[in-house]
């Protein structure tokens, strides 16, 4: 599908963000209405060069593709020495996984990506010496940042804990579960996407016949999903 919306404009695409609308209008092409569907709309191509191309065409993928390259020029003059090659293999790591996934489309990827091209700039000045007190700042805040990574690491087994057998529990058991999902999506954030989409996988195993039957988290936790 991907490739049948390039062709249709290769130059200047159909703008950034277009491709869910422009994948689901390519279901009624005569090459593609005969596949099977998945219960789920893809809004992403799994595969950034084709991504590119259909929204923002040749011209965006070699604006794109251009700064990437100039931005690690660098590198490329000394591939071998053992820095160069540590952030060139680290920057490979995600341009290979774009090819079949959209890594660079969600933050916690894109971050590191970025830092990794920006290490990869000449150094234009020699650096000055850190001071005591930037040092003692740059240690707590990663002592922060590995415990809240360890603290997410605990919640996480836990919202796999509550998806996980799902299918032998009773109405109330399940109603339970995602009681708890929600409630663990509200005290932890960065999970509440998780959470919330693991709760809302809950709903249809309910037997209700009527809106009113639904439990009283499934319409905030949807629209908010």
């Amino acid at each position: 599908k991907a490739w049948l919306i390039v062709q249709q404009s290769p130059i200047r695409g159909h703008g950034w963000g277009s491709y869910p609308y422009q994948s689901f209008m390519m279901d009624t092409h005569p090459s593609v209405d005969h596949r099977p569907r998945f219960n789920v709309l893809f809004n992403h191509s799994h595969n950034i060069v084709l991504q590119l191309l259909s929204e923002m065409g040749l011209m965006g993928l070699v604006a794109v593709s251009g700064s990437l390259l100039y931005c690690i020029k660098n590198l490329l003059k000394n591939p071998a020495g053992m820095e160069n090659l540590f952030l060139l293999s680290l920057i490979t790591i995600s341009v290979c996984h774009s090819m079949l996934e959209y890594p660079l489309w969600y933050g916690y990827f894109f971050i590191p990506f970025m830092i990794f091209v920006a290490l990869a700039a000449p150094e234009t000045q020699s650096a000055a010496p850190t001071r005591p007190l930037a040092r003692w700042g740059i240690g707590l805040t990663s002592a922060l940042l590995l415990f809240t990574t360890a603290s997410l690491w605990q919640h996480y087994n836990r919202v796999i804990e509550l998806t996980t057998n799902s299918h032998l529990d009773t109405e109330q058991d399940i109603a339970q579960r995602a009681d708890q999902l929600v409630a663990l999506g509200n005290q932890f954030y960065l999970l509440q996407n998780l959470t919330d989409f693991s709760a809302i996988q809950y709903l249809p195993t309910l037997d209700t016949k009527h809106a009113d039957e639904l439990p009283s988290l499934a319409l905030p936790v949807s629209k908010r999903y």
